[in-house]
């Protein structure tokens, strides 16, 4: 697999889980609140997400929702350079969206 693909496919995954599992805050949805909101975090050299932040907030419980989300993501494959696991920096926007 190109890391193209490889990169296609794990954003595809990431996405998925962040559809998967999150939860439209009902707060959010009373004072019609949508937008989009970056989380920032890390993949360490083992795979596992840290320091998880709020880069861009939007409010009305929306932030909170999109950083647990974050929070209980599975272990990843970590970034490489030269062959050796290294740490790498992420910025998810996660969108909401009323219908």
């Amino acid at each position: 697999m190109s890391k193209g693909e490889l990169k296609q496919c794990s954003d595809s995954r990431m996405l998925q889980f962040v559809f998967e599992n999150l939860t439209y805050p009902e707060e959010a949805v009373k004072k019609r609140i949508s937008g989009i909101v970056v989380i920032g975090f890390t993949i360490d050299k083992e795979g596992y997400i840290s320091d998880p932040r709020i880069a861009r907030s939007i409010g009305g419980g929306c932030d909170e929702a999109a950083l647990q989300v974050v929070e209980k993501m599975p272990q990843w494959i970590p970034g490489k350079q030269d062959g050796i696991n290294i740490a790498t920096r992420f910025n998810l926007p996660v969108k909401f969206r009323l219908k």
